[in-house]
């Protein structure tokens, strides 16, 4: 939205794959960032929803997934909605209502495409590759949780690491996640199954 030709500026990230659900088209709608820092679509009016993987990022790298999310039950032209309580001071800002003038106010933001996050190999067995998308700040943190929400390890990334790798000896087979944050704000999260 900064480019100072909009129209030109823009980019085709994903294009209407054909799918109908009772003879009606579905192809984009409503669209709305969910608390994870991607971004939901409801195609118009059926079972599932697009999201857009990593929407900090320009053109395909966006990765949009056409029908990923299957719902237990019908929807029509509404998402669920998200607030976000991810919110921090930000200073001299004429919009902060946070009210936060201590050393809050003084920690910086994290660049958002660090949001973004991939781990391979997934499923994985023995350890996990976490790549991020820019070198990670001071303070990262990636930690491996378990489907009750314990976290089972939790390792500090040196400043500037672009990958960091986590040993999965404690794990039996099951569902894990993956999230990394600095600071206390998490810059993603990612599912990762483990096979022994």
């Amino acid at each position: 939205m900064q480019a100072s030709d909009i129209a030109a500026s823009g980019d085709t990230v994903a294009v209407y794959d054909g799918f109908k659900y009772n003879q009606n088209e579905l192809s984009f709608g409503w669209m709305e960032r969910g608390p994870d820092g991607k971004i939901y679509v409801i195609p118009g009016c059926c079972f599932s929803m697009h999201v857009i993987e990593n929407p900090d990022l320009k053109g395909l790298a966006c990765d949009v997934q056409q029908h990923s999310i299957d719902l237990p039950t019908w929807i029509y032209g509404s998402l669920p909605y998200f607030p976000n309580y991810r919110l921090y001071d930000l200073p001299n800002s004429p919009c902060d209502t946070l009210g936060i003038d201590g050393p809050v106010s003084a920690a910086p933001a994290p660049e958002r495409a660090a949001q973004s996050i991939r781990i391979f190999p997934n499923p994985a067995t023995d350890e996990v590759r976490v790549a991020f998308v820019a070198a990670v700040p001071a303070g990262t943190r990636v930690s491996l949780i378990d489907v009750a929400g314990r976290v089972l390890l939790s390792e500090a990334v040196p400043a500037g690491a672009t990958a960091h790798t986590l040993v999965l000896g404690i794990c039996r087979s099951g569902l894990y996640f993956v999230r990394v944050e600095v600071a206390g704000l998490v810059l993603g999260v990612r599912k990762l199954g483990v096979l022994k």
